[in-house]
């Protein structure tokens, strides 16, 4: 096999280290509240909780004069299902089934008079890892590739060969963890009984890491780490949002998010391959830095009361990249002597999510809360692959939430995410040949509850 076929496969394997485990447009998550799991058509225009803070900062102002606290918690059951056709040689299916069993999020908002002032932590992005036991179909393919030709720095042999002379052994895993936890603090002002705004900033710092492993071949391999690597970034962003109620059973709200410019860098902590083939193969060299952006956001939120007890509610959220830049390393050129870097540009186009849900008032100290939204990520096929693929989806959600006392409320979330399927032909044997992938992230579910307490 020449090298630079092999360079060609291998130059996928990194796009892992891009890949967000549970977001919405390319990083950003919506989940971002137990609130907002229970019904996520129903944040963007309410006035009642402190998580408001990330979702309509100038409605923060209408809540009664204290100080509120905001606490929620999110487990994920998020599988991802990646299936090869054709007569491609290898494994056909890999899966991944890991759950994220705690996905914090705090509020706070200081209510006096005319003013508010807030601040919070949370995860703009990410929030959990991915575990693919066996491997994924290309990982598999440049590993064994460089075991059968450049080798590895330890001298090991990590796959054999079987009567039909197909690759076996190995036993190759793959780790991938995404987080962007983020700070975030602004202040609203009331100007009039129907009109507040707020502004405020978000400081986000992006986390994601690879980690490669394998066992020798044989009945007494042992487990090797053969690639492990990190890429980190801190942006920012600034906001503004307006709350607007023209009459007593409608309120109405907008907010926008600037671009977040976020400028990447790799820190390569192991690469067994020789000459640090995996790496250099990829573009992801040890201290290189790439600048991929998080885009500018509008939101906007509306909320009418049908009766005394129930509320309908409906949001749309416009995702807009064209005023970022979105660069990440491409595969390298190798000249027979050397790899010259390249990179790839990334052009993404606007996407959206819309919803509606409604708000039911069992008691006067319990209500229920239903609501349903759609995402239309308009990602490019061409952009899918086995580590980072966004499908479009719809959220179902539902949950109760009971006034304890006068200062305290519990809450509780159900949601269901229904995925569609994508395809493409990324996948590739280590002649070039392309096969068609479909990419699946089966229905997954998220389960939350959330604490509030009031200082009056």
């Amino acid at each position: 096999m020449k090298r630079n076929g092999l360079v060609f496969v291998l130059s996928v394997i990194l796009i892992f280290l891009t890949s967000s485990a549970y977001a919405t447009y390319i990083n950003y998550a919506t989940n971002l509240s137990a609130n907002w799991i229970s019904n996520p058509a129903g944040r963007h225009a309410a006035t009642d909780s402190a998580d408001g803070v990330v979702m309509n900062p100038a409605g923060l102002v209408r809540m009664d004069d204290g100080i509120h606290l905001h606490f929620s918690s999110q487990s994920l059951y998020n599988p991802y299902k990646i299936e090869v056709g054709g007569d491609y040689p290898g494994q056909r299916s890999y899966k991944q089934e890991r759950a994220t069993k705690f996905v914090p999020s705090i509020y706070a908002n200081y209510k006096k008079d005319d003013w508010a002032f807030f601040g919070g932590f949370y995860f703009y992005g990410g929030g959990g890892s991915i575990f693919y036991a066996d491997g994924t179909p290309m990982v598999n393919t440049a590993l064994f590739g460089i075991d059968s030709t450049v080798g590895w720095k330890n001298e090991k042999n990590y796959f054999g060969m079987n009567s039909q002379g197909k690759p076996v052994g190995a036993g190759a895993s793959v780790e991938i963890l995404s987080m962007m936890p983020a700070f975030t603090f602004g202040a609203a002002r009331a100007l009039n009984e129907k009109l507040s705004v707020a502004a405020g900033v978000r400081v986000i710092y992006g986390y994601q890491s690879t980690q490669i492993d394998v066992n020798s071949a044989g009945p007494f391999g042992m487990k090797d780490t053969l690639y492990d690597a990190e890429w980190s970034a801190l942006g920012g962003l600034a906001f503004f949002s307006l709350n607007y109620k023209p009459v007593e059973r409608l309120n109405l709200a907008f907010m926008i998010e600037s671009l977040a410019p976020m400028d990447w860098e790799v820190d390569v902590k192991q690469d067994l391959s020789q000459g640090n083939f995996l790496s250099n193969a990829s573009g992801y060299t040890d201290k290189r830095t790439f600048r991929f952006d998080e885009p500018t956001k509008i939101f906007m939120g509306a909320d009418y009361a049908l009766t005394e007890r129930l509320n309908v509610n409906g949001m749309f959220i416009l995702y807009l990249p064209m005023w970022g830049e979105y660069k990440k390393p491409a595969p390298s050129t190798f000249n027979g002597q050397s790899f010259v870097q390249n990179e790839i540009k990334y052009d993404l186009d606007p996407g959206f999510e819309v919803g509606v849900g409604g708000n039911y008032k069992i008691s006067d100290n319990t209500s229920f809360s239903a609501g349903i939204a759609y995402a239309f990520l308009n990602y490019d096929d061409k952009y899918q692959s086995e580590g980072l693929y966004k499908n479009n989806f719809f959220n179902l959600g539902t949950g109760v939430k009971t006034k304890v006392n006068n200062h305290f409320s519990i809450g509780v979330g159900y949601m269901r995410n229904i995925y569609f399927n994508v395809k493409n032909n990324a996948t590739r044997d280590l002649a070039g040949n392309a096969y068609e992938t479909t990419y699946k992230r089966p229905d997954a579910h998220v389960l939350a509850f959330s604490l509030e307490y009031t200082f009056k």
